[in-house]
């Protein structure tokens, strides 16, 4: 952990480590740290503050936005269409997996030899029963910046729910959602 990271967390681990949703003085003091840390956070990306969910990483928060989705199609009788790609980090990549397992149809998008997407493959794959398109932001292991304003557009106007994994995005390039509006989008602080 850095330094500047262990110094700002320290007092939270010795002295204030109350309870945030605890009415007594300790737990007013952790709170007022959480929303702190939630208004940052909401301000790196372009957010409002009550728009952030802390989660205990990013693969539970890949999880959480796919899986949960996934749930709210299921008891909605919306479609089990899901469309991601083969380069997914393992925790956006194995709920979609899970999902086929349990009778959705996935549609897993190659990459290009650089590793990039094709937004009309993307395109071509909707259909009425699409309710789900998941593709990272950055690429972890090769580097690749995904299309994602492109992307989100495309879902926006087919009213397809839209995830995306930005954890190695965050701090190292512009996340402003009011402009690329995703529906969920996962980062987590080791990567910042």
């Amino acid at each position: 952990v850095s330094g500047e990271v262990f110094e700002a967390a320290l007092p939270y681990l010795r002295d204030a480590f109350g309870n945030p949703g605890s009415i007594h003085t300790l737990g007013q003091q952790s709170r007022g740290a959480v929303n702190r840390a939630r208004k940052q956070v909401a301000d790196l990306i372009g957010a409002k503050p009550h728009e952030i969910y802390f989660t205990p990483s990013g693969t539970y928060g890949n999880n959480a936005s796919i899986l949960g989705r996934a749930r709210y199609v299921e008891e909605n009788g919306s479609g089990r269409h899901v469309i991601t790609s083969s380069i997914e980090h393992s925790s956006a990549l194995g709920p979609a997996k899970h999902l086929l397992s349990r009778g959705w149809k996935v549609d897993i998008v190659e990459v290009d030899a650089e590793g990039f997407v094709n937004v009309d493959q993307i395109r071509s794959l909707i259909n009425e029963d699409t309710s789900i398109i998941s593709i990272m932001w950055a690429n972890n292991e090769v580097g690749t910046i995904q299309p994602i304003d492109e992307i989100s557009q495309l879902a926006r106007e087919r009213g397809i729910f839209f995830h995306t994994d930005a954890v190695q995005a965050a701090g190292k390039l512009k996340i402003d959602v009011t402009r690329t509006q995703v529906d969920t989008l996962s980062i987590t602080g080791h990567k910042l």
